[in-house]
């Protein structure tokens, strides 16, 4: 008995067993080039003795009998495959193969961003480049059997980048001892996060790390200004705002701004601490103060001139002495341009 099998799916067989009956069963599979594999269920009667594609077989119940000329169907996806990783420049992405219906045998990749095919991304994992900031990078699956292939796109991965700032913080505020000073954040690209850092003429101020910033003595004839750093996951980027000038008398004698320091070591017989090689004319200057520093002169030290005071066109004269003057001279004015404030030193 010959079973020519073109499409169908369960066929059933009852064989008597009766002398001169059939004896033989022979499955060819015919047209049967795709689908499922077909079952093919025997029942017997009685104890005939018979053969099933050629095989000796004494069958006494159901058997089921699986065509091997049927093929397998194609793999259809059960669950999308996952892509794992940091979604920043040069980390490494990964994906799964996710899960199939119909036991695929095998799996190829394609990596795509913002769903463009990226060449020669084809293995299951990827190094995130340049190119891909600000993008979003998925992973296509193929999974292939006898009987075909099916695709699945995974999850998106959007790739950002390190912040960069587009407009610089703003300080606003008191700018004077106990006042308080805000810091905007100025604008940035990125999303970041932001911390903060307070500046005295430049310098850290220990433990200035809030938005805000209560003026202290300290701070009187000082710069202040604020530190803004953005943060994501890519990095961070730090920016300075402008200063704020703190009113008052600083603390090394300056009103309104930091002085001017000279370190005094010594007093050669020949110096003179002019602005330039040559004193300006002092034809025009009708009014000015001459102060004399050194042995028998009005003031004993640099430190007795008061400073503070001084006016555009004053002189001071220090004069040597055996041992040298060891000072940080601090002038609290400015000179003008034909009224310079004038040190020098005398023999």
């Amino acid at each position: 008995m010959q079973i020519d099998i073109v499409s169908q799916q369960s066929i059933q067989l009852e064989l008597t067993g009766q002398t001169g009956g059939v004896n033989s069963v022979e499955i060819l599979p015919g047209g049967l080039t795709s689908g499922p594999a077909v079952t093919v269920e025997v029942a017997a009667l009685g104890n005939p003795s018979f053969t099933i594609d050629g095989v000796a077989t004494n069958i006494e119940i159901s058997h089921d009998i699986v065509i091997a000329g049927g093929s397998a169907a194609a793999p259809t996806i059960q669950t999308a495959p996952v892509v794992t990783g940091t979604n920043t420049q040069s980390s490494l992405l990964s994906t799964n193969n996710g899960a199939w219906n119909n036991s695929p045998a095998s799996y190829s990749y394609q990596w795509l961003r913002d769903g463009v095919a990226i060449s020669g991304a084809t293995n299951n994992t990827y190094t995130v480049v340049l190119a891909d900031v600000g993008t979003s990078i998925t992973c296509r699956v193929r999974a292939t059997n006898t009987g075909g292939y099916g695709e699945s796109t995974s999850n998106a991965i959007v790739i950002i980048a390190a912040p960069v700032n587009t407009g610089l913080p703003i300080i606003s505020g008191t700018p004077s001892v106990a006042g308080v000073l805000s810091v905007s954040n100025g604008t940035w690209l990125h999303s970041p996060t932001y911390s903060y850092q307070w500046l005295r003429n430049g310098v850290n101020i220990s433990g200035a790390t809030s938005n805000t910033y209560t003026v202290q003595a300290d701070d009187q004839g000082q710069q202040i200004s604020a530190r803004v750093t953005g943060t994501n996951a890519a990095g961070s980027a730090s920016v300075t705002s402008s200063s704020a000038a703190i009113a008052g008398v600083s603390s090394a004698g300056a009103p309104g701004y930091v002085g001017t320091g000279f370190s005094v070591i010594e007093t050669p017989p020949t110096w003179d601490w002019s602005l330039a090689q040559m004193e300006p004319s002092r034809a025009g200057v009708t009014t000015f103060t001459t102060y004399e520093v050194g042995p028998g002169k009005t003031y004993a030290e640099p430190d007795d001139v008061p400073w503070l005071t001084l006016q555009p066109g004053d002189v001071v004269k220090i004069y040597h002495r055996p041992t040298p003057y060891k000072r940080i001279l601090f002038i609290g004015v400015r000179g003008a341009w034909d009224k310079w404030i004038t040190i020098k030193g005398i023999s």
